[in-house]
């Protein structure tokens, strides 16, 4: 009987440290960033975006198009109007809404300006693709198929719930043989939250390098 107890302990011990090990916390600094797949130049994200806080609920479609360092932002409502549109094109920041136009130095500024939100959209194109902001130090959670679970990073949290695997290659519906490199594991949906605001994204479908759309004007 002794032994048989010695037995449980041991091997309860072994399953409380394998099921921390499933989940590996790993700290990042803002030059040693940690990248699951390279970003491509050019992207376009289309999906469903809520951003709550409180009692105040907003949803919407949107679609980010990516273009080196250059993107523009779309949200709509279910018919398909626009609701907001943000954009940087170089040095050229602008919002706009179906009543009001605004130009600026800073995006974040503005759409704070505008709705009341904080929204990280400079740290947002890297956390859509499952990476740390890379100038800044992040804590990372990892699950047991080494994906990224959960990114703490500038007071925010970024929950991975759920993700896709995307074909890269622009000819992959005729291709006959398609490469095992084209294929990217993108997220498909996250959850970040910041004191009271919680922005739920689910992107239904990711087009990447020469799949991504052109700019909108």
């Amino acid at each position: 009987m002794l032994h048989y107890r010695q037995y449980g302990s041991n091997a309860l011990l072994l399953l409380i440290l394998f099921n921390l090990s499933a989940c590996t916390l790993f700290e990042t600094g803002p030059t040693e960033p940690v990248y699951q797949t390279a970003i491509p130049q050019n992207w376009t994200a289309n999906g469903r975006i809520s951003v709550i806080r409180g009692e105040d609920n907003w949803y919407a479609r949107f679609s980010w198009i990516q273009q080196g360092n250059d993107f523009q932002i779309r949200f709509t409502g279910p018919l398909g109007e626009t609701r907001l549109q943000v954009s940087q094109i170089g040095s050229n920041v602008r919002l706009n809404t179906p009543s009001v136009e605004k130009k600026g130095a800073g995006l974040e500024q503005l759409i704070l300006q505008e709705t009341g939100w904080v929204f990280p959209a400079s740290s947002l194109r890297y956390w859509l693709h499952g990476q740390p902001e890379p100038s800044a130090i992040a804590k990372i959670q990892y699950n047991k198929t080494a994906q990224i679970r959960e990114i703490r990073q500038q007071n925010w949290r970024i929950q991975y719930t759920r993700w896709m695997t995307v074909d890269e290659s622009a000819e992959a519906a005729s291709a006959t043989a398609k490469s095992a490199t084209a294929k990217k594991v993108l997220p498909k949906k996250l959850v970040i939250t910041r004191d009271d605001l919680k922005i739920k994204i689910i992107i239904s479908q990711w087009l990447l390098a020469q799949q991504s759309l052109p700019l909108l004007n």
